[in-house]
């Protein structure tokens, strides 16, 4: 066993990333989710945090903090060479899935997503390629909801009901 003086212990709980997307150039996403994901979060001091109004009464549900839809798809992205969340506002969800039947399969598909400026509230485009399919084997989907859950608990104390002064 050989004992290092600098190690840092790894850090617990499952790893993977849910990217918000920030850069104004297109860049291209495989797909290796069949579907989107969807759920609804509120925005408190500047994180999400998932509404649970469908299993019990939400303490977040009031005025200053509504609703919010949001989506989530496993994607692949091909510059970082790594699986990741790719985090869908509602303008972009609905961007996608326009158009697509109610059985509609996404995996191995190429998506192309961009900002329309660099500001996080500005338009998130997304346009699917209507021919590509990867040509390579597809690693399994995950479920976002245990990657979640763990992230969600890491701001546990932002779940409790918001007060103003």
């Amino acid at each position: 066993m050989q004992l290092s003086r600098n190690a840092r212990p790894p850090r617990p709980g499952p790893r993977i990333r849910f990217e918000c997307v920030k850069h104004t150039q297109p860049e291209d996403y495989v797909v290796i989710g069949r579907q989107v994901w969807t759920g609804h979060v509120h925005y408190l001091a500047g994180r999400s945090v998932p509404c649970v109004r469908e299993h019990a009464e939400c303490p977040n549900c009031n005025p200053q903090t509504p609703r919010r839809w949001i989506g989530y798809l496993h994607t692949y992205t091909p510059n970082l060479r790594s699986d990741i969340f790719l985090t869908l506002p509602p303008g972009a969800g609905y961007a996608l899935l326009e158009g697509l039947a109610t059985d509609y399969d996404l995996r191995g598909r190429r998506l192309r997503v961009w900002r329309q400026t660099k500001a996080i509230t500005s338009q998130l485009c997304v346009t699917l390629d209507p021919i590509y399919q990867a040509s390579f084997q597809v690693m399994p989907e995950k479920n976002p909801a245990e990657y979640l859950e763990f992230l969600f608990k890491k701001v546990e104390h932002l779940t409790r009901p918001y007060v103003t002064q």
